[in-house]
């Protein structure tokens, strides 16, 4: 009778030892799956940021007329790990007469990959031409912004304004 009672205490002792261990086995689970889905969102896998800008046409409509430096209004945003570059930026293009609006990092925070990306709206396309003729290698994004300003975008790549700069809106296409 002695062994029949130890076991029936050893059932549940096994019992509760399963439960813990797949509760902790579920706890673990649940902990590397959000542990996955913020590295996944921090990375831009995932979420409203997305990685890359789309591949923009080569050149937005020929303009009708030809815009000069302070007809361009322009944002600088820097992408990079480079403090300060989109201000030294800035300050160059401020000396090239451009009007530069905000300087900051990009707040939609995509990777470019490339030298930089110009983001103009529909009446920004002579403007985005313009600027990217500051930037060679410079891509273009239309988006829906509803102004005519552009943003310039400094991507990993970029060593500098080009030598042409002061170009007019019909060089860098």
């Amino acid at each position: 009778m002695t062994d029949l009672d130890e076991a029936d205490v050893a059932l549940p002792r096994r019992r509760g030892r399963r439960r813990a261990a797949i509760t902790l086995t579920v706890v673990a689970l649940l902990l590397v799956g959000a542990f996955a889905c913020a590295g996944a969102w921090f990375e831009g896998w995932v979420g409203d940021h997305p990685a890359k800008p789309a591949a923009a046409p080569a050149c937005p409509a020929t303009p009708s007329s030809t815009l000069t430096p302070a007809d361009v209004t322009v944002n600088v945003y820097n992408t990079t790990s480079h403090k300060g570059l989109a201000g030294e930026t800035a300050s160059r293009l401020r000396d090239l007469g451009y009007l530069v609006a905000t300087v900051s990092n990009d707040p939609l925070h995509q990777v470019v990959a490339g030298t930089a990306v110009v983001r103009y709206g529909p009446s920004g396309a002579e403007a985005a031409r313009v600027a990217s003729s500051l930037v060679r290698g410079a891509t273009l994004h239309r988006d829906g912004r509803p102004d005519s300003s552009v943003d310039l975008v400094i991507g990993a790549k970029f060593t500098g304004l080009s030598n042409t700069a002061a170009a007019t809106a019909t060089a860098g296409c």
